[in-house]
C-alpha cells in the first residue's frame, strides 16, 4: 500500500513539474519569436526591452544602423530613377535637335 501512494505521488509531482515546465518553455519561445522577428525587421515594436537589453545589447545599434541603411536605399533608388527620367528626356530633346525637328 505504501509503495502505491509513493508512486502515485510521484506521478503527481512529475506532471505538475512537465505541465510547470511546458508553460516555461511556451513563453519563452513566444519571447524568442519576437526577438528573431525584430532582427529581421529591424524593429524593437514588440520586445520587452528591459529582456532585450539584458541578452542583446550589442546587437541593438546593428539594428539602427541597418533600418538607416534601408532608408538610405530606398532614397538612393529613387534619385536613381529620377535620373535615369532625366537622361532619357535629355536623349530625345538632343536626338529631336539633331534631327532638325525642332521648329
Amino acid at each position: 500500500m505504501i509503495n502505491v501512494l509513493f508512486f502515485q505521488k510521484l506521478t503527481v509531482n512529475f506532471t505538475a513539474r512537465r505541465n510547470r515546465n511546458a508553460k516555461a518553455l511556451a513563453e519563452y519561445k513566444s519571447i524568442m519569436t519576437k526577438e528573431r522577428s525584430a532582427i529581421v525587421n529591424a524593429s524593437m515594436e514588440e520586445v520587452n526591452t528591459k529582456q532585450w537589453s539584458a541578452r542583446y545589447i550589442s546587437i541593438t545599434p546593428s539594428m539602427e544602423i541597418m533600418k538607416q541603411q534601408e532608408d538610405n536605399l530606398q532614397e538612393n533608388i529613387e534619385n536613381l530613377k529620377q535620373n535615369c527620367f532625366t537622361a532619357c528626356e535629355e536623349d530625345v530633346h538632343s536626338e529631336y535637335v539633331n534631327n532638325g525637328l525642332q521648329k
